[in-house]
């Protein structure tokens, strides 16, 4: 897990972006529920980061 708070890595994809909007649009899942959510929010987000610092994502 990196040390930087997560709201100064680069880019997130729109797509990524959608899905995490929707599932917070929905309503409140019980609190264990939730955390999964959102811990899975922040891993595909941390994996897009990482694509994009390898280079392997072009500039938008």
């Amino acid at each position: 897990m990196s040390t930087k708070p997560i709201l100064q890595t680069p880019v997130m994809s729109r797509e990524v972006s959608a899905r995490i909007y929707r599932d917070l649009q929905r309503p409140t899942p019980p609190a264990p529920k939730k955390a999964a959510l959102l811990r899975r929010a922040v891993r595909v987000y941390q994996a897009a980061n990482a694509k994009h610092q390898s280079g392997l994502v072009g500039a938008r």
